[in-house]
């Protein structure tokens, strides 16, 4: 398998599908892999407006942002 990505890259606000496969933590890498196909699914949408498919795709990545920051509490170091 390539390379795992360090914990500052696998936290970057965006990443693409090959980065997202190099999270070495399963449940992180689920986390980024769920929000980044539903993200993918809304874009090909051809049905969802515009000012809907912003609106979709803001309230998912403040979901997923908030994922992120519970992934971090449970396995802080601290």
């Amino acid at each position: 398998m390539s390379e795992w990505l360090n914990e500052e890259e696998q936290y970057k606000d965006t990443l693409n599908n090959e980065e997202i496969s190099r999270i070495k933590d399963p449940e992180l890498r689920e986390i980024r892999q769920r929000h980044w196909q539903y993200r993918f699914k809304i874009h090909k949408d051809r049905t969802i407006a515009d000012q809907e498919f912003v609106r979709m795709s803001e309230a998912d990545w403040e979901k997923e942002r908030k994922e992120i920051l519970e992934y971090k509490k449970k396995h802080s170091k601290c």
